[in-house]
């Protein structure tokens, strides 16, 4: 009930594929919702390199830095497939806020599951092998976007080898090697630029 409450102040917006929604150092006055299709954020390192925090799926917030006014964006947002997009200005998100105030705790609670997120991936980054980083976030993701066919759990998004090397600190060719190595350990099956993976895999 809440939720259609809030998507009833949102204008809908749609956009093409690759079209950048903000980027980092720029201020924002908007948050949005994702309405179908899917949204890619990510960072600059110093070398120009993309390095990916998460993609956004149908349903997800992402702009939120914007609402308690903290500074410029610190990432940029980039549409991956063409998308509609609910968009809601910080002011009405505030006034919607200060009616609804456990959409608050639930919004705390959301950035909190980010920055744990990101948290978790830096300190593995310096303990874990690449293979061990990658099966994590092929776990990770089987969770965001994974669904059952069969006794295999297909990752529903049509990630590109380099953008799971962006994901993960790695190099294209690293990863290109580690996943055939695991497909002919029967972990996973590439098809048609979809990974599906036997649940036995979490546990690997």
């Amino acid at each position: 009930m809440e939720r259609e409450q809030l998507l009833e102040r949102a204008d809908i917006q749609s956009f093409k594929r690759n079209t950048i929604l903000f980027r980092a150092g720029i201020s924002g006055d908007k948050l949005y919702i994702l309405k179908s299709g899917c949204v890619k954020v990510f960072q600059l390192a110093a070398t120009g390199r993309e390095m990916i925090l998460w993609f956004c799926m149908p349903g997800d917030p992402f702009g939120l830095a914007s609402v308690p006014q903290m500074g410029p964006r610190l990432v940029f947002a980039q549409v991956r497939s063409d998308a509609s997009v609910y968009c809601i200005s910080r002011a009405n998100f505030l006034d919607f806020l200060a009616n609804h105030p456990r959409v608050s705790g639930e919004l705390i609670g959301l950035l909190l599951g980010r920055l744990y997120l990101l948290s978790d991936t830096l300190l593995n980054s310096s303990s874990e092998s690449t293979e061990e980083q990658l099966l994590r976030l092929l776990v990770r993701l089987q969770h965001q976007c994974g669904r059952h066919i069969g006794k295999e759990i297909c990752i529903d998004i049509d990630l590109t080898q380099q953008e799971i090397a962006d994901m993960i600190g790695a190099s294209r060719q690293t990863v290109s090697s580690l996943l055939n190595q695991m497909q002919e350990r029967g972990i996973l099956r590439i098809h048609r630029r979809r990974i599906y993976l036997r649940p036995s895999a979490e546990s690997s």
